[in-house]
């Protein structure tokens, strides 16, 4: 009898921990979870658009710097972007950024724009 108990009260504990086990691994099946650990589904990645510059490209990843925090990028196209280049975040992979060059004309005109709305100048126009 004390055999059959036993056997009956492992069972119980390994069912429990399998439960909570599927609600923590498997993505989707544990709606119970979600107000512990919160829907990482971002709907919009709040980097895109976002403005910076290069600070170093020594490999396939540069590193670049926007609001003051310095991310892992990619450029787009493979173009080896130097040192001192503006870039704008146009991809989120995961925690690597895809950026491309923003060229003067386009920084020109946002500069203006921000002067004709009243709005101060973005830290990265004040470097350049």
């Amino acid at each position: 009898m004390e055999l059959f108990s036993g056997l009956l009260l492992t069972l119980v504990v390994l069912g429990i921990i399998g439960v909570v086990g599927r609600e923590l691994m498997v993505e989707g099946s544990g709606p119970s979870m979600k107000k512990y650990l919160g829907d990482s589904t971002p709907t919009d990645p709040p980097m895109l658009g976002k403005r910076g510059t290069v600070e170093e490209s020594p490999g396939d990843l540069m590193r670049v710097r926007i609001e003051g925090e310095r991310w892992s990028a990619s450029p787009v196209g493979g173009t080896v972007l130097p040192a001192g280049t503006p870039i704008r975040v146009i991809a989120v992979n995961g925690l690597v950024l895809e950026v491309e060059a923003v060229i003067e004309e386009e920084r020109d005109i946002d500069e203006t724009s921000a002067q004709q709305a009243g709005l101060p100048e973005t830290a990265d126009a004040e470097s350049s």
